[in-house]
This record gives structure tokens, sequence and C-alpha cells, in this order.
């Protein structure tokens, strides 16, 4: 899904090294999106959205409470607007001091976003451009899906008459 390239992420001021696949520099465009029970909030930056058929990538960025000692998560993340997963492509996370204490990438397998989740959610933001409106989502995202599957129908018909 991405391409190598090196990066440099502000306000961390670290840059990704050159093996880190390609990931855009945050355009500091943030959208609150939800806030977990713990009181995290999590925000996209909306300047990041990326669109390749059902597939978007985008940045999080999670403010963490005091009781952490993580005062911020940003992650770069995809999600499959049709099937609810999403995959982390680049973690990093800094200290109340602002130290950096984590830039990599997280090696996580691709996970369903369960509904309700802070996950479901941020997906859901993307994949409806933000919409707030629950059936019109419902509407989007079975639309997307119907658009995927008859997409993979046609390929495959295409493919019996080669």
């Amino acid at each position: 899904m991405f391409k190598k390239i090196a990066a440099c992420l502000l306000p961390f001021f670290i840059c990704l090294p050159a093996s880190a696949q390609s990931i855009p520099i945050p355009a500091e465009q943030w959208i609150p999106v939800t806030q977990v029970a713990k009181g995290e909030v999590f925000s996209i930056d909306k300047g990041t959205i990326g669109t390749d058929g059902n597939m978007r990538t985008f940045w999080v960025n999670v403010n963490h409470i005091k009781d952490s000692n993580v005062a911020i998560t940003r992650m770069y993340m995809g999600a499959n607007c049709a099937n609810n997963v999403v995959e982390y492509g680049w973690l990093l996370q800094a200290d109340w001091q602002g130290q950096v204490i984590t830039n990599k990438y997280p090696g996580m397998e691709p996970v369903q976003a369960s509904p309700g989740t802070a996950n479901d959610k941020l997906v859901n933001a993307v994949c409806t451009e933000f919409s707030t409106d629950p059936q019109l989502n419902a509407l989007t995202r079975a639309r997307q899906a119907d658009a995927e599957a008859i997409t993979r129908a046609i390929q495959i018909g295409a493919g019996m008459f080669k």
C-alpha cells in the first residue's frame, strides 16, 4: 500500500527512515472524531486522507490523559471501507516532556474494527467523509461494499472471455 521514502514529521522533529513506507507529513488539520471512556480524544488529520478504491489512509492523533506516561500518540493508518479492517502503518509517541518515546513500524496484523470502538469510529469518519448521520453512513458504506462486489464480478466475468 505504501512506497518507500524518507519523511520528517513535525512537531516531533524526527525523520522516518528511508526504509519506512511512503507516509505523508501530517497537514495538522485535526478533526476530533471520538472520545473514549478514559477521556482520550481521537482526531483525524483531514489533510492527509488518501483514497485508493475502498482503501483510505490517514493520520490519527490521540491526546492521552495525564494518568498515562504517553501524552500524544500519532498513527498512520489504512482502513478498508468495505470490510472495516484497519492496518497500522507507523506509530509515533511522545511523553509529557515532548520526548519521542516510540517511532516505528508497529508490525501489527490488520484487525477488524469492532462496532462502537475508536477504530470503528475512525473508519466510519474517513469512509463517510465525516458525516454524522447514522442512516447516511450505513447507506454510504453499503454503496461502497456493493461497488467493490460489482467490480470483482466484472473482473471475474472479463477473465472468463479471455
